[in-house]
C-alpha cells in the first residue's frame, strides 16, 4: 500500500515552491553560485513564474547584464517587467 501528498496550498504549497526554488537554484547556478541571464531565460523557458525568478534572483548573486541591450534580451525572451525591475535594482 502507498501513500499519497496531497499539497493543497497552505503550508504544503509553500514547501512545495522551496522545493522547487532549491531545484532551480541548484540547476542554474554558474560554478561561482552567480545566477546570470541565461540561468533566468532557462527557468522563464521552464515554465516557472514570475515569484520564482524574483526569488531567484534575491537569493543570491547575480551575475546579470543590465546594459539597455542586456535588458532587451530579457524582454524579449518574455520576461516581466517585475522581474527585469528586480535584476536592475538588485545589488550584484
Amino acid at each position: 500500500m502507498t501513500k499519497q501528498l496531497r499539497l493543497s496550498g497552505g503550508q504544503g504549497g509553500h514547501i512545495l515552491m522551496c522545493g522547487v526554488l532549491f531545484i532551480a537554484l541548484s540547476a542554474t547556478s554558474t560554478s561561482a553560485g552567480q545566477v546570470t541571464s541565461d540561468d533566468l531565460i532557462r527557468l522563464h523557458q521552464g515554465g516557472l513564474g514570475d515569484e520564482v525568478l524574483i526569488a531567484t534572483i534575491e537569493s543570491g548573486e547575480i551575475d546579470i547584464d543590465t546594459s539597455p541591450d542586456g535588458l532587451l534580451r530579457l524582454r524579449e525572451a518574455g520576461l516581466s517587467d517585475d522581474v527585469i525591475l528586480t535584476v536592475m535594482t538588485c545589488p550584484q
